[in-house]
Parts: structure tokens; C-alpha cells; sequence
């Protein structure tokens, strides 16, 4: 059943009515995978694009169980981590056990394998509890170099940023002009996802690091042309956040949508308030606003 499902990925056959045949009988079985057979199954869902609460479940048990048995590769770990990231798949007993695995393998651990851990973490917003440890044992192990795109150098950057484990010196790294012109050589050039991530690092570098005096994005760079919408799945969520508060707003000049913040995101509903909590018309000076409220819809599967 996993060769099957390895096999649809491979041929990027998105066969529904099997996949959740396939899932049903991979849940129900007695037998434990293997963290091969996991990793694969794992990555044929995110290839695919399927997700499958109790499949996902019963996958990541039966990783916690593995994985101490393996102290030889940590391929079939980035791999893991990698589709954990793509499923956007946030289970946090998973995530610390994979943690508690690369502290422990450090030695054996590729380059591009802790790298896919500090992506997923940051897109799961994951913290792990020993994040101290974390930081000394793995971030100092990875350097530039070890990238052969500068694309892949810049997720490791942000994310980083996002994890709050960031050096002044790896935000210097890809906010200089040199970086930018290097990044355009890259095969698929400065990418959408690229220009939002450094208008992340250079909103960062500007309002929250500490003795940061090293470059800035300058203003007329082109990393500001960017196209800011979300992704279908997240515009029905926000949507419904919209609907709420027009319900509670008097009209709908008292509310601004899709904000473009030059930071690399978009707010979704910004208002105003007096100093009594009464929402403010935003086609009108209100000198007695003191208040700015912005929303932004997200969640995790």
C-alpha cells in the first residue's frame, strides 16, 4: 500500500477514491511503519497534496517509534520534516521528538536537513522547549556555503527570523545589494515568496533587532513590486473574519481591507477608535482616533 502511494506521487496521479482507500487501510493496520515507509507516505500526501487527519496521526506515531532506532542517515529525517512543513501538519509531540533526534545526531545531520528543520519550524510556527540548545548546537552549524542556491540561504535567514534565533550578521547577509543581484542568478530568479521574505527580514532588521547598523533594502528596490493576495483556502477564512466585523462596524468606510504594510504582508482589516472604543470613519481626518486595530486570518490544519 505505501509502494502504491509512492507511486502516485511519483506519476503525480491525485487519484481521490484511492488515496482514501490507501489511507483507510495504512491507518488500520497492525503492523508499524518503518521510517522509510513513513517518509514516504508522508511525502506522497504532501506531493499529492492530501491530507488525512488519521493518517497523519498514525504516521507520525510510528515515527516517535523509529526513530530512535536510527543513528546511521538523517536523509529519511529532513525528509520527514520537509513534508511535515509542506502539510503545514502541527503536531508538537512530532516536532519535539525530531528535535530531540537532530540534538542528539548533530554529527550525522546534512546541512540541507537541519536547514528543512529551521523552514518547518518557522512555518509551524514551532517553537521547541529546547530551543536554547537548539540554537547553540544547530544554527552555528550551518553557513552559507552550504547552499548552492541563495534562495535556500534566505529561507534559512528568515527562517531563523521567524524563530527568533536570528545574528545581525545572517540579516546583513542577504539585505546587501550584492545579495539581491546574486539571488537574480539563482535559476528561478527573485520569486514572489523571495521578495516577501526579504520585506520580512528588512521590516525586522529596521523595528525589532538590536544594534542592527548594517544594510536596508532601499526604497526604490524592486523587492517592493510584489504581488500580495492569498491563497484561495486562507481568502475563505478571511472572508468570514471581513463578514464579522462589518456586522459589528456602523458602515463600511470605517473599515480598510488588504493593506499592503511594505513589510512583506498583508493586513487584512484595519480600524480606528477613540479613546471610548467607538469605531471611526477612515474616509475622514479623526483627530480623536488613538487607537488602530488590524486583523489578520490564519490558521493551522
Amino acid at each position: 500500500m505505501v509502494k502504491v502511494m509512492s507511486t502516485l506521487a511519483q506519476r503525480k496521479r491525485r487519484s481521490t477514491p484511492l488515496l482514501r482507500s490507501l489511507a483507510f487501510n495504512i491507518s488500520s493496520a497492525s503492523e508499524s511503519l518503518d521510517l522509510k515507509q513513513a517518509g514516504d507516505v508522508l511525502f506522497a500526501m504532501s506531493t499529492l497534496n492530501f491530507q488525512d487527519s488519521v493518517l497523519s496521526a498514525k504516521v507520525c506515531a510510528d515515527v516517535q517509534s523509529a526513530l530512535p532506532k536510527n543513528v546511521e542517515k538523517s536523509a529519511v529525517v529532513g525528509s520527514i520534516i520537509t513534508s511535515l512543513g509542506i502539510l503545514r501538519y502541527r503536531d508538537l509531540d512530532i516536532l519535539e521528538s525530531l528535535t530531540q533526534w537532530l540534538l542528539k545526531n548533530s554529527e550525522i545531520c546534512r546541512p540541507q536537513d537541519l536547514s528543512a528543520y529551521f523552514l518547518t519550524s518557522a512555518l509551524l510556527n514551532f517553537k521547541s522547549a529546547q530551543l536554547e540548545e537548539v540554537s547553540k548546537k544547530l544554527v552555528k552549524s550551518i553557513v552559507r556555503e552550504d547552499f548552492t542556491k541563495q534562495s535556500e540561504w534566505l529561507s534559512f535567514v528568515w527562517s531563523l527570523t521567524m524563530l527568533g534565533l536570528v545574528e545581525n550578521g545572517h540579516l546583513a547577509s542577504v539585505l546587501s545589494a550584492d545579495f539581491l543581484e546574486t539571488l537574480k542568478k539563482d535559476k528561478a530568479g527573485v520569486t514572489a515568496t523571495s521578495k516577501m521574505r526579504l520585506l520580512n527580514l528588512n521590516s525586522y532588521a529596521q523595528l525589532i533587532a538590536t544594534d542592527y547598523k548594517g544594510p536596508l533594502l532601499p526604497t526604490d528596490s524592486p523587492v517592493y513590486q510584489v504581488p500580495m493576495a492569498h491563497p484561495k483556502a486562507k481568502q475563505v477564512l478571511v472572508n468570514g473574519m471581513l463578514d464579522a466585523l462589518k456586522s459589528l462596524l456602523p458602515a463600511s468606510n470605517h473599515l480598510q481591507t488588504a493593506v499592503d504594510t511594505k513589510m512583506g504582508f498583508l493586513i487584512d482589516a484595519l480600524c480606528h477608535f477613540d479613546a471610548n472604543k467607538n469605531p471611526l470613519p477612515l474616509d475622514k481626518e479623526n483627530p480623536n482616533a488613538i487607537r488602530q486595530g488590524g486583523a489578520d486570518g490564519h490558521r493551522f490544519p
